[in-house]
């Protein structure tokens, strides 16, 4: 970070790209016993101050982790079961590599 360089909190000003899946992504899914033990989960990898990008989705500092959820995924209704998104990037691409739907 050069002394010209600003971060402000809860902003992504054009510093991530934005996220795609591909033919490589990985599906990956894993049970919990509540939505709060995955949330605690995705938090882990998402960090303590992580960066509000838009579209119910939350990135880590380092742009390699996001959490999301899309309308009806937290309730299940229309989407399954009741699940959020924790999906492993390429910082600099925003290729999705990994897509874990956390399920509980």
């Amino acid at each position: 970070m050069s002394d010209q360089d600003v971060f402000v909190h809860n902003s992504c000003g054009g510093k991530y790209p934005k996220d795609f899946q591909s033919n490589k992504t990985a599906q990956k899914g894993a049970k919990f016993n509540s939505q709060g033990e995955a949330r605690s989960i995705a938090r882990t990898k998402v960090g303590r101050d992580p960066v509000n990008i838009g579209d119910n989705k939350l990135r880590s500092q380092n742009g390699k982790w996001q959490y999301r959820s899309e309308p009806g995924e937290l309730s299940g209704h229309g989407k399954g079961q009741p699940h959020i998104h924790l999906e492993k990037l390429d910082p600099i691409t925003g290729e999705i590599i990994e897509n874990w739907h956390l399920y509980w």
